[in-house]
């Protein structure tokens, strides 16, 4: 079981680093520049009630993740065999299951702008501190708040609806729709013994490390982009698993 896991962690870091202009590099700087606008929205919403303007920041963060997750799907499927034919359906059908993505992180915002209308100035002071820090320095500091908020809302999001596996199986399943696939990911999410427990605990030291010393936040950046890379390769690793979560049908051919 931890040797499957391992294996799966090295094919897939080989996968970003054979990839590393294409796929590696490309999504890195997404990532980047995608939670610059998580400060940006934070400044502009000053006149909004500070449990909103957090939430509203936090729901940013979180589809930004959720964004650069999907597309680097599709990349590092590309990078591993996925017929060119399926590049633009594929993307269109990641586009739609981000938008879905971008509606179940809702609550999780919610939730947090509950919790900061409750706690108040013990969490409004060192926002308001840290996003002073950001804002005389956007482009020197590491946004290790931002990339931890956007992880924690999406690793939770896909940990309580256990739907890891969810965008490579809507890529790779073209003969189905979306919402075909949760199901599928699911079961399949199953079938791959302790592969969410590994996802789930690669990201608490991450966190842990980047809001203690806030520099090594990049290290989520490489994890955000290392996740994707992740569910393809345990799909790829997996057929058998995938044909009998989907009934026998697995349109793809993997070289």
């Amino acid at each position: 079981m931890i040797a499957l896991i391992l294996a799966t962690l090295r094919d897939a870091t080989s996968l970003l680093l054979r990839g590393l202009l294409v796929v590696t590099l490309p999504l890195i700087a997404l990532i980047l520049l995608a939670l610059q606008g998580t400060g940006a929205v934070y400044a502009e919403l000053a006149e909004l009630a500070f449990p909103l303007r957090l939430a509203l920041s936090a729901w940013v963060a979180g589809v930004a993740v959720a964004g650069v997750i999907a597309l680097g799907t599709l990349l590092t499927a590309a990078q591993s065999g996925l017929p060119r034919t399926h590049y633009l359906a594929g993307f269109w059908r990641l586009v739609r299951l981000w938008i879905v993505q971008a509606v179940w992180l809702i609550p999780a915002a919610l939730l947090i702008a509950a919790v900061a209308a409750l706690l108040g100035d013990a969490v409004r002071a060192p926002v308001a501190e840290y996003a002073d820090l950001r804002a005389a320095a956007p482009w020197t500091t590491a946004p290790a708040l931002e990339i931890a908020t956007g992880l924690v809302l999406h690793t939770a999001m896909l940990t309580i609806s256990a739907t890891w596996l969810w965008p490579p199986v809507v890529l790779l399943r073209s003969d189905g729709r979306i919402r075909e696939g949760r199901p599928i990911a699911r079961r399949m999410l199953q079938r791959i013994a302790s592969l969410e427990w590994f996802l789930v605990l690669m990201l608490i030291p991450v966190l842990a490390v980047s809001l203690l010393y806030p520099p090594a936040g990049l290290l989520g950046v490489l994890l955000i982009v290392l996740c994707p890379a992740v569910t393809v390769v345990a799909i790829q690793r997996s057929s058998d698993a995938f044909r009998h979560a989907t009934s026998g049908r697995f349109p793809i051919v993997w070289r």
